[in-house]
């Protein structure tokens, strides 16, 4: 499911989400004109304490007037952490998700990817990605890298975004 949604997510400036989930569209055209102002998006720093399993990094849209109605963001982990294998994603926000790797990459979508007149995202908290200590644990403290962030209007507009790539803080005790 992930893959063949991430394709869609890289032909949405290419044909439109429109013509993606409906049928038709022009693979190889160029992308439509970028949908407003710059959408900025953000993650919190995550503490993993000794008795504690795994630990969740937040990441949110600040409000944005460009309406992003699909995203797709890369997450680059150190060696001396991986993605939780219970519940990798969850989410209190009305978006449908779906996580997976790609390569050493997680790769994670949000956003109605089959509706042609997907609703935008919701700003604010997006979802909550667990992350927990490979073994042997090594305190420390780590960064994880997102990167590669996509954005696109419901009508397969590009939605500029301000860091298409930033790090995050996870400290293991």
């Amino acid at each position: 499911m992930l893959k063949m949604a991430a394709t869609l997510i890289l032909g949405l400036t290419a044909c439109g989400l429109a013509a993606c989930g409906g049928g038709g569209g022009g693979g190889g055209s160029a992308p439509g004109p970028a949908a407003g102002p710059a959408t900025a998006f953000s993650a919190t720093a995550g503490v993993l304490a000794p008795a504690q399993a795994a630990t969740s990094i937040t990441f949110s849209m600040a409000p944005s007037t460009s309406e992003p109605a699909l995203l797709e963001v890369h997450v680059a982990l150190p060696a001396q952490l991986r993605v939780s294998q219970q519940g990798a994603l969850s989410t209190n926000a009305a978006v449908l998700l779906d996580g997976d790797f790609d390569g050493d990459d997680y790769v994670v979508l949000c956003g109605d990817t089959s509706n042609a007149s997907a609703p935008p995202l919701p700003e604010g908290a997006l979802f909550d990605l667990r992350i927990e200590p490979t073994e042997p644990r090594t305190p420390g403290t780590y960064e994880v890298t997102f990167t590669e962030l996509r954005a696109a209007t419901s009508a397969g507009a590009a939605v500029p975004i301000v860091a298409t790539s930033f790090p995050v803080t996870v400290v293991v005790e």
